[in-house]
């Protein structure tokens, strides 16, 4: 049994509390209402009566002098004080009152001042499920959150629940959720101290405002400009830093520890993606992190990943290099995690942040970019776009370009198709082309070359039940990628159908949003392997060849690493997949190939090995001599300007 107001532990008042972490505050308001005309009862509160307004209103106005504030919001508090119980209101009214400061309730919330409830009786009926503060030293929310269970065993509010337990037990009560991080991380104090100095100051500043010279000179202020009066009610709700907000402490928290992980230290270059990425070899985040720490050292490059936290693969990034997540700091509060990622790239102060598929650094760009961009150079890398279930282009090249050109210092691309895409689909003038800088990845040399399958025979053109006994072997098709739409895992299968002397191997799994696992049951010459952790795993000896299947691409990792194999390469040339895929060295498939086609090229290989493997060795050398470290990094160096040693703390 609740005990304290009439409403009872079933009532009202306490089965809102009970919802008040469940409703939105619409649903919260809505269920008030219909309370209040079920019952006849007022929805917000008891109003206080006009003879004590009255009584109170001349006491204030015998005061010399008044508070600077002005008699009506002193006067509405002192009737506060004054008024009496109102009926239907138990013992927790009466607990309460001594320690319930009416004057920040009034000046705090402009609707129970405009009627004239009675603060106390407002807080009890629905001020506590609103979430309302009972003082400024005391965050209804922020206590219902750090001790709420006892609360709901108690079946008081909040603040009558610190009245009578919290407060012997010397239970926090400051209104800001990260308090004690705050106080003990960054201020590196207590949080019982922290909170009494910062209440403290809190009834200084004002007490200085309502009957010191500080608030005789707003009084001034306020006599040139009536705007300046229009304050006085958030008088009573004083910032004090570092304790502004609720939101301003827990940012401040945050960013405190950001700048932890990243060892107090700032960054000459910043590299921001997405998650860490297994299965691709460097990728385009780990060319750029080897080309920086050429430039600037491994220990003044830092990277920063914002959706997914994880390990980097081994070897990707150069020893020394820094790594932080943010993955884990304000899940789902979009908002907070884009202010929190500018506020910790501009505190890191590089010369040059670069971003490789993180969602959150795009949606920044658009509050944050162009003062962002005053002090840092913006690359942004672009990969392919990319086409939902209806076929219509998505992705962010087609969203972002538009939006954030003018900001970004350059948009770099893995391939020359996707650049001269971009150029023409958004008819980017020749003189601003310059932005649009191509990054071919470096290609691998210590990638080895694969050994020649033992007992490799050539297999007949025309269709047969499998290579000759004496051979000892079927051929093998290995496949990897991603089992999402794009990679066409259908016609894989279709094409396994279709070619049954041969054995067709894939490695993958679902990725994207929408993928799909492929059919239930393949073909008896199709097998899946699952993933693997890095190329090298895979058993590439055992290969004759390799299929790439795809609707749409950039210049995939995974084809620029078989090309150093020496297999053979049978493939999709669509968007940059030509700059791997090319004729006389590879076997390209136009856009749209059927399964006829694929099968085609595929036994064409497999009828000549020996020419199949020379070309794949020449695409190889070709690759090496194009692709160099040396080439790729000359290209990031004119990206990243050189900064100062960082010397100082973030």
């Amino acid at each position: 049994m609740r005990g304290q107001t009439s409403d009872g532990a079933n009532g009202r008042g306490g089965f809102l509390r009970r919802l008040a972490d469940r409703l939105p505050k619409g649903a919260l308001r809505a269920a008030r209402a219909a309370y209040g005309r079920a019952t006849g009862r007022k929805p917000g509160g008891i109003e206080i009566p006009a003879d004590v307004r009255a009584r109170a209103l001349a006491e204030i106005r015998t005061r010399m002098p008044p508070p600077h504030w002005g008699v009506p919001l002193a006067a509405l508090a002192r009737a506060a004080e004054m008024a009496p119980r109102p009926a239907g209101y138990g013992a927790e009214y009466d607990l309460i009152k001594p320690h319930f400061d009416a004057l920040y309730y009034f000046g705090r919330h402009a609707d129970v001042a405009r009627r004239g409830f009675d603060p106390v009786a407002h807080y009890l009926r629905a001020g506590a499920a609103e979430n309302r503060d009972p003082a400024a030293w005391f965050g209804t929310a922020a206590y219902r959150a750090r001790y709420g269970a006892e609360i709901r065993k108690s079946g008081l509010t909040p603040f009558g629940h610190w009245v009578r337990e919290g407060h012997a037990r010397g239970y926090l009560t400051a209104p800001f959720h990260a308090f004690e991080a705050m106080a003990e991380q960054v201020l590196g104090r207590p949080p019982a101290e922290v909170q009494a100095q910062w209440s403290a100051q809190y009834d200084d500043l004002r007490d200085r405002l309502g009957r010191g010279t500080l608030g005789e000179m707003v009084t001034k202020a306020a006599a040139l400009d009536p705007l300046v009066a229009l304050s006085w009610p958030r008088a009573q709700d004083i910032r004090v830093p570092p304790f502004n907000s609720d939101l301003v402490v827990t940012r401040t928290e945050a960013l405190h520890r950001l700048q932890a992980r990243a060892g107090g230290r700032r960054a000459a270059a910043v590299i921001v993606v997405n998650r860490p990425r297994w299965g691709g070899g460097r990728r385009m985040e780990g060319h750029l992190a080897h080309a920086l720490a050429d430039l600037h050292g491994a220990e003044n490059v830092l990277v920063l990943t914002t959706e997914a936290d994880g390990a980097m693969p081994p070897g990707k990034l150069p020893e020394g290099l820094r790594v932080v997540t943010m993955a884990d700091i304000a899940p789902g509060d979009a908002e907070m995690r884009e202010r929190l990622l500018f506020e910790f790239l501009r505190a890191l102060r590089p010369g040059s942040v670069f971003n490789v598929n993180s969602r959150l650094f795009w949606e920044m760009l658009t509050p944050y970019g162009r003062a962002l961009s005053r002090d840092t150079a913006i690359t942004c890398a672009l990969f392919c776009a990319e086409r939902t279930a209806l076929g219509y282009w998505t992705g962010y090249p087609v969203r972002m370009v538009y939006r954030h050109f003018d900001i970004l210092h350059a948009i770099c691309t893995d391939s020359q198709a996707l650049a001269e895409e971009l150029a023409a689909r958004f008819m980017i003038p020749e003189a601003a082309r310059g932005k649009l800088r191509v990054l071919p990845a470096p290609a691998d040399a210590t990638i080895p070359v694969a050994a020649i399958p033992v007992a490799a025979a050539p297999v007949a053109a025309a269709p047969v039940a499998a290579v000759p006994v004496a051979a000892g072997r079927r051929p093998q098709i290995f496949w990897s990628g991603r089992f999402d739409p794009q990679k066409r895992v259908d016609l894989v299968h279709a094409i396994a159908a279709a070619l049954p002397e041969a054995d067709i191997r894939m490695w993958g799994a679902p990725v994207l949003d929408g993928g799909t696992m492929p059919p239930p049951m393949p073909p008896a010459n199709l097998t899946r392997e699952g993933v693997y952790a890095h190329f090298a795993d895979l058993p590439l000896h055992e290969a004759d060849l390799w299929l790439y299947t795809s609707d749409w691409d950039g210049v995939p990792s995974i084809l620029l690493e078989v090309a150093m194999t020496g297999l053979p390469l049978v493939g999709s040339r669509v968007g940059g997949t030509g700059e791997i895929l090319r004729e006389g060295l590879a076997h390209p498939l136009p856009e749209g190939a059927g399964v006829q086609a694929h099968v085609a090229a595929i036994r064409a290989v497999l009828a000549d090995p020996a020419t199949a493997r020379k070309q794949a060795l020449m695409l190889r050398e070709a690759l090496l001599a194009e692709r160099s470290e040396a080439a790729f990094r000359a290209v990031v160096a004119e990206l990243a300007p050189v900064v100062p040693a960082p010397e100082d703390a973030a």
